[in-house]
């Protein structure tokens, strides 16, 4: 690439989600391959935000654009696309957040993941409180692609609605949760019903809006210390010396850390 024959490190999707969230990823499948020998056959990705996570009308506009966009999966080893909002599961945020419903929304780090660490089947889901924001999603989502995508429409209804987003805001908190699974299928010898084995990866901050700088800085740090290599990289490609300094400094402050 033109930023490795430059000298230039680049990373990209560095956030909390996507961002750290691969990492999560990355240390669930390496904690699987260590357990079982084996490489999972699948990586749930699960993503809660209380409210809008203090980020108000910014992540509205952003979730409704991406409400008109297919879901990228990786469907056994292929690149496939779902109906956004769509196949919802119950999963449990651990003690902090309890068992929230999550709807399937498009995420960048899907097909990266699969790719870079080899995994066949990977979908990424994401869900609100309090339940209305869910509801109205879902029925945002069978709106023409041609009205969510109007990106100053979506911007306008997200800081018209900002009064009440604000209300609901200060009753829920800004809570975010992150949940990675790494599952691995297996079929018994003498056959039978296949054995479900899991690795868990679960964080769990006070605020989306202030992890979200934390971890942004936490990558920044890395590439400013000279310890990334030259080139474009997404998280999932970052070495593993990388991985747990960066995963370090996120940690701080964090109310539910759970990393294999």
């Amino acid at each position: 690439s033109i930023a490795k024959e430059k000298g230039i490190p680049v990373l990209i999707s560095t956030g909390i989600w996507p961002g750290v969230s691969a990492l999560m990823a990355n240390k669930a499948v390496r904690a699987m391959e260590r357990k079982e020998g084996a490489k999972p056959t699948q990586i749930d990705m699960n993503f809660f935000t209380a409210g809008t996570g203090g980020a108000g009308a910014t992540i509205l506009s952003a979730t409704f654009l991406l409400l008109c966009e297919p879901v990228r999966v990786m469907d056994g080893g292929r690149q496939r696309t779902k109906p956004p909002w769509s196949s919802n599961k119950n999963v449990d945020f651990g003690p902090h957040v309890g068992i929230k419903p999550t709807y399937l929304l498009d995420q960048p780090e899907v097909i990266m993941c699969g790719e870079s660490l080899d995994v066949p089947n990977v979908e990424s889901r994401f869900g609100t409180a309090p339940g209305m924001w869910n509801e109205l999603f879902k029925a945002i989502a069978v709106l023409p692609a041609s009205l969510l995508s109007n990106r100053d429409l979506m911007q306008k209804f997200a800081v018209f609605s900002l009064p009440i987003v604000q209300i609901v805001d200060a009753l829920v908190g800004s809570t975010n949760a992150m949940r990675v699974d790494a599952v691995l299928e297996k079929v018994p010898e003498e056959g039978g019903e296949p054995e479900q084995r899991r690795v868990s990866s679960l964080v769990v901050h006070e605020s989306l809006s202030s992890c979200v700088g934390q971890a942004t800085a936490a990558f920044a740090i890395e590439v400013l210390r000279g310890r990334v290599q030259n080139g474009v990289h997404f998280p999932v490609e970052l070495n593993n010396e990388n991985v747990d300094n960066i995963l370090a400094r996120v940690k701080k402050g964090a109310l539910t850390w759970q990393i294999p």
